[in-house]
């Protein structure tokens, strides 16, 4: 009987991969982007596309070589809309075709475009916007003012640095006022230390201020009396008020203070 060798197909036995032999398996380096189909390019000459399936959002890279594209960046609808994006000079990012807003920058914020809303840091890193081609406006800033009150009845210059407030934050008091029902109170306030609140501080202000029926006011300019001279307190101290004297019998005293947040 005669004998026969039987012999496999192909192209012949593989001896390595990448210079390796044996159980060869993948490893980082195995292949650059210019050997994978449908990879992005790392230096892209056009506008790319990134949707992995027909029902995902379109992620739409426009900054390419030889090309200075208004949006760097874009989020699309399937549609085809721009839902999202930024702008290639890497300050500003907008939403929605048409529409946009500037991320915070230094400076004086421009005036935005028609049909466009421009949100962000203004002169003074103040947060302002402008609408549709809208003068700049600024949204906060610390000199939103905050109140408080107290009221004394029947007062006498025995009350005098037995009131008292403090406050969470440094403040600057803007706006000192008071008033009585009938006759008048001479009063002022000092600012005091926190671990000595008996001790008399330094005056709010220069001169003490006499309520009357009428509202008395001083600030730093434009009111009854300007003599706010220590207006700006420290957080968490003691704010004490001085009763100075009182004529013709006052039934009520009420003193209000307005202020910003430093």
């Amino acid at each position: 009987m005669s004998g026969f060798l039987g012999g496999g197909g192909g192209g012949g036995a593989v001896s390595s991969v990448f210079g390796r032999t044996g159980a060869v398996v993948a490893t980082s380096g195995d292949y650059s982007v210019s050997l994978i189909t449908g990879a992005a390019s790392i230096s892209p000459t056009a506008e790319q596309v990134f949707q992995p399936s027909v029902d995902a959002v379109p992620i739409v890279s426009k900054c390419f070589n030889g090309a200075n594209t208004a949006n760097c960046f874009e989020v699309r609808s399937k549609a085809g809309a721009v839902m999202f994006g930024v702008a290639n000079d890497g300050t500003t990012i907008f939403g929605g075709a048409g529409a946009g807003f500037t991320q915070w920058t230094t400076g004086a914020l421009a005036v935005s475009a028609a049909s466009t809303v421009k949100l962000g840091a203004h002169t003074g890193n103040i947060l302002a916007v402008s609408k549709s081609g809208g003068a700049v406006t600024e949204v906060m800033d610390k000199a939103i003012k905050f109140t408080k009150s107290f009221t004394i009845l029947v007062p006498t210059a025995a009350d005098t640095n037995l009131v008292q407030m403090a406050f969470g934050q440094a403040i600057t008091i803007v706006r000192f006022y008071c008033s009585t029902d009938t006759g008048t109170a001479t009063i002022n306030a000092d600012e005091r230390a926190e671990a000595t609140p008996n001790t008399a501080g330094t005056n709010v202000l220069s001169a003490d201020i006499v309520c009357d029926s009428g509202t008395r006011t001083s600030c730093a300019s434009g009111c009854d009396v300007n003599t706010i001279t220590n207006g700006t307190i420290a957080a968490n101290v003691p704010l004490n008020f001085q009763v100075v004297s009182v004529a013709t019998a006052p039934q009520v005293m009420r003193v209000h203070l307005d202020y910003t947040i430093d």
